[in-house]
């Protein structure tokens, strides 16, 4: 589908609304449950029920190609690796495999690289984003593994940052807006342009999902997006990077510093 214009018909028309019709009419978000990113009842109307999660190369993973995204934990978080793709001709975002570290399994970055390799050549990956901000060594390592211009390093950025710019200078890694990517991925689920595997397979990972809201911020002029610092939202990342590696691989948006 067309892309937000971020500038044009998001933060230009800030000044223009006040709060509730800007969640109203803008966002789409009903006024009661403004800071509420997503609700239950929209993700499971995303569930298809003949969809199932699989664990190794099947006909469907095997016609088309899929895509990985790893959001990287720490040793107080969780690593997910979600891998997912465009399926049966759909133009929607099917994730087919997630798994979820411990936060043990994470905070060991040989075994991690590893087994995520494992993964990604089971599946037969053809491009993983990941993010760079506790992923430095990690994604050094998997480049080497699995090859540089397969492995995407993400850089989150705030405020009205492009949507998604490669670094350039010698990095090797994109930039992209972190509040429009994220909005993007739940209007999409709101619009059910994204299929989820069926609701009694999806619900455990729904949670991570659940619990994010976004807030206009008045002082700094900007649409937020945040979750509880007890709630973690590791699957939400993981499924937008996984969305992110098509769009790379694709190489039809990228603007380069020079």
């Amino acid at each position: 589908h067309g892309w937000i214009d971020w500038k044009e018909d998001i933060l230009r028309v800030m000044d223009l609304y006040n709060r509730v019709q800007f969640y109203n009419e803008v966002l789409g978000l009903p006024c009661e449950s403004a800071s509420r990113a997503i609700t239950q009842a929209e993700i499971v109307a995303c569930c298809d029920e003949s969809l199932e999660f699989v664990n190794g190369p099947t006909q469907l993973s095997q016609s088309n190609m899929m895509w990985a995204g790893v959001d990287w934990g720490e040793t107080t978080s969780r690593t997910v690796l979600t891998i997912g793709g465009f399926v049966d001709g759909s133009k929607r975002f099917s994730p087919l495999f997630i798994k979820v570290y411990s936060q043990e399994e994470s905070a060991d970055a040989s075994y991690l690289v590893e087994d995520i390799l494992r993964w990604l050549l089971t599946f037969q990956v053809r491009a993983v984003a990941c993010d760079v901000g506790h992923g430095f060594g990690v994604n050094s390592a998997l480049a080497r593994e699995y090859g540089i211009d397969r492995v995407f390093p993400i850089r989150y950025m705030s405020g009205a940052s492009p949507r998604l710019l490669f670094s350039g200078r010698g990095k090797w890694e994109w930039r992209c807006n972190r509040s429009q990517v994220i909005g993007e991925l739940f209007m999409d689920i709101r619009q059910r342009r994204i299929r989820f595997p069926k609701w009694a397979q999806f619900e455990a990972y729904s949670k991570d999902l659940l619990g994010g809201f976004i807030e206009y911020s008045g002082r700094i002029k900007q649409i937020i997006y945040g979750h509880p610092v007890d709630q973690p939202d590791d699957v939400l990342h993981s499924l937008n990077y996984a969305r992110l590696a098509s769009e790379i691989a694709s190489g039809s948006w990228v603007m380069s510093e020079q």
